[in-house]
């Protein structure tokens, strides 16, 4: 990071290489091989590094891995935002965490910009269990497309978000994706809205307008039973 702050606006890095995390029993170094990324740059809002991020993590295991990959809690280092990171699981087991710097931090390394960092254990996820490719028929109905606007406490990680909309259960199949977080202490305090993108469909008819009711009335109530309300 030092050698390219001051040549580039935009920085990304990858490196792999071994960690010292301790001593053993024979006061002996406790090695661990790490993949490292960082990406950096004064025009990206950490919202953008935060998926840009994600999207590089989930590329490598398309290409290389092939696990299930499921993002739990906030990260644990104190050095990442409590509400933009979170644990990287491969198949259930945590192999690293991933984030945007916290700004307490960041400031000190470049003044103007944002900076997300991953670490992940190589070993522990380059060697999971590769998950069989699962394919999904794709529906000849039409397809209908809702946003909602939620108000998420920063107390609460995006992972913990995802998760929560997971287990929400319908009889219509739906696809979600986060599309815009908005914060401003002034107008929401301490929380941030977070804007999700809803595909609703069946796969064996057109969805009427009192379905579409149906699974609005519903996907609120489940949120709302999780404490998060509607803006």
């Amino acid at each position: 990071m030092d050698d390219n702050k001051n040549n580039y606006d935009s920085v990304r890095i990858c490196e792999i290489g071994r960690v010292v995390e301790g001593l053993d029993e024979q006061n002996l170094a406790i090695e661990k091989k790490k993949l490292a990324i960082l990406i950096s740059d004064e025009v990206s809002s950490e919202k953008d590094l935060y998926f840009e991020l994600k999207k590089m993590i989930e590329n490598i295991n398309f290409s290389y891995v092939g696990s299930k990959l499921t993002y739990k809690e906030s990260a644990e280092k104190d050095y990442y935002h409590p509400s933009m990171s979170t644990k990287l699981f491969a198949n259930d087991v945590c192999v690293g965490e991933f984030g945007v710097v916290h700004p307490n931090v960041s400031t000190k390394l470049r003044k103007k910009a944002k900076i997300a960092v991953a670490e992940i254990y190589f070993n522990e996820w380059f060697d999971s269990e590769k998950q069989k490719t699962a394919y999904k028929n794709v529906s000849k109905y039409q397809t209908v497309h809702l946003d909602f606007n939620f108000i998420v406490p920063n107390t609460v990680a995006y992972s913990q978000l995802e998760e929560m909309i997971k287990k929400f259960r319908c009889k219509m199949v739906f696809e979600f994706k986060l599309k815009d977080i908005y914060e401003n202490k002034e107008a929401l305090g301490e929380a941030k809205s977070m804007t999700f993108g809803f595909d609703v469909y069946s796969h064996d008819h057109t969805l009427s307008s009192n379905e579409i009711d149906m699974f609005s009335r519903r996907l609120l109530e489940h949120m709302k039973s999780n404490g998060i309300d509607l803006r």
